[in-house]
């Protein structure tokens, strides 16, 4: 079968590809949703085989742009890039998990929420030094 072109980059056997591939393709090639879909429409016409392609799309643009929850938001505020989560093993948050399964939007709010956690720490840490 005939690969797919996609930006300019051959792409087989899409059909075959997980979740977690098509995230990593979509991150790396750039592609628009829109564009990624009509693609794989015109390429596979028969709806058997776009349509779970299509879900999959989908699933992966999902992962790509999911953000943190509010509670995960306060959590790295207060505890900066899971420095306590890391000393035991947790459900919380894995950050390289994440990342091999193509949540972009989740690893740089986590990176974003720490670091406010960081400078706000930091802040304290000076006005107290300062008043003390």
């Amino acid at each position: 079968m005939e690969p797919i072109i996609l930006n300019g980059r051959r792409v087989h056997n899409l059909n075959s590809f997980e979740v977690e591939e098509i995230a990593k393709l979509i991150l790396e090639e750039k592609l628009d949703r829109d564009y990624f879909v009509q693609k794989t429409r015109a390429f596979y016409p028969d709806i058997l085989i776009s349509d779970p392609l299509v879900q999959k799309i989908d699933f992966a643009f999902n992962r790509i742009t999911k953000p943190l929850s509010i509670e995960e938001k306060i959590t790295f505020i207060i505890i900066p890039f899971g420095i306590v989560h890391r000393l035991y093993k947790n459900e919380l948050f894995d950050s390289y998990e994440e990342q091999q399964m193509g949540f972009k939007k989740r690893i740089n709010d986590y990176y974003l929420f720490s670091l406010i956690g960081l400078v706000m720490y930091l802040a304290i840490g000076i006005s107290i030094s300062y008043f003390f």
